[in-house]
């Protein structure tokens, strides 16, 4: 090994012109043995460092990881959740939009213009849509949409005979009712509803529900100057059509009532015929009231001849019953509803015959 570079030097301790191995071991640990601890020291700070910078890497893809899993999980669930919003609040639009086209519907039917032209004795209508909804199962609503019509007529149908004015009644009811169904048909309100229905009914407000309308011929009044019409169901003929016209002196405070039938297809009448006659309510009271005192103080024999019902004219219970019922029901304190007093008038034929 040559260390010419110390040949000569102060580090030649003999001056023999060489360094000797043990010169050379000297000259190297006084000068290159804090050189070869720094590269030992340099070379483990690199590994210390390699081995940190290996760890953080660990740490951020386990947090990747996680975050992805994280990702992976949340996000159907915020699409589910942001379904379930948007679903909500379109539903709730369309509720709202639903609601918006029925009172349109409300505002349109009420218009009184659209019916004046129908007769010229008509001098207005007016004309009163109420929602009447009712619950008809445990997931069915019904929205009914009825209709009570007063028509205001002019005072020469006076000189008309009954038959006539009923039938007059008759036609004009028919095209009202006509018109308020055709009004419903062609209204944003149906449209929408036969857009979004499945068979028979939508969902509305997280139920199910069916539209109807109503306009029925008890619905409907007609008014003079001194009288008052209204058409009122037969409570025991109603199903073969059978109505009452009801003709009311507003003065006299006295009513006539007549009996017809209604065609529903062509609005016209038939075995039109008077009912009964009606004095003012309170004299017609007071004289049944008497009579029925008397009546339960007599003897069946003797009260058969004081008779104010006329029941000898009836063949059958049931007959007298259908026209009588209603006097014991409005001039009798005993009887709670109209059944009871259906009842106590077939009673009170039997033990007359």
């Amino acid at each position: 090994m040559s260390h010419s570079v110390y040949d000569n030097s102060p580090f030649d301790s003999n001056h023999d012109g060489h360094i000797s191995v043990g010169e050379a071991s000297f000259i190297h640990d006084t000068y290159h043995k804090d050189s070869n601890i720094g590269i030992k020291s340099g070379n483990r700070d690199h590994l210390n460092n390699h081995k940190r910078n290996t760890g953080n890497s660990g740490k951020n893809n386990r947090m990747k990881y996680i975050l992805i899993a994280l990702l992976v999980v949340m996000v159907p669930v915020i699409f589910i959740m942001a379904a379930r919003f948007y679903n909500e609040y379109s539903a709730q639009k369309r509720d709202e939009e639903f609601d918006l086209a029925r009172n349109d519907f409300k505002k349109t039917v009420e218009t009184p213009g659209l019916y004046t032209n129908i007769n010229e004795l008509i001098k207005s209508v007016e004309v009163i849509c109420e929602f009447k909804d009712e619950r008809f199962s445990q997931y069915t609503d019904y929205q009914n949409n009825q209709e009570f019509i007063t028509v205001y007529m002019d005072d020469s149908i006076e000189g008309m005979d009954e038959e006539d004015k009923c039938s007059l009644f008759s036609s004009i009811i028919f095209d009202i009712r006509e018109k308020t169904m055709t009004i419903f048909n062609e209204s944003r309100y149906r449209k929408l509803f036969d857009e979004r229905k499945i068979a028979f009914s939508m969902d509305y407000k997280g139920r199910e529900i069916e539209i109807y309308h109503k306009c029925e011929v008890w619905d409907f009044c007609f008014i003079t100057s001194g009288k008052k019409y209204s058409i009122e169901v037969d409570r025991y003929k109603s199903y073969d059509g059978r109505y009452i016209l009801r003709d009311y002196d507003i003065a006299k405070d006295k009513s006539e009532l007549y009996l017809f039938s209604y065609d529903y297809q062509y609005g016209t009448i038939s075995e039109f015929e008077d009912k009964a006659k009606y004095d003012t309510k309170e004299e017609r009271s007071t004289e049944l009231k008497k009579a029925t005192q008397s009546y339960k103080s007599l003897s069946s024999e003797k009260a058969s001849t004081y008779d104010p019902y006329d029941v000898q004219d009836y063949k059958s219970a049931q007959d007298f019953a259908d026209d009588k019922y209603e006097d014991f029901y409005d001039y009798e304190d005993d009887y709670e509803d109209e059944d009871e007093a259906y009842d106590a008038a077939e009673e009170y034929w039997d033990e007359h015959h």
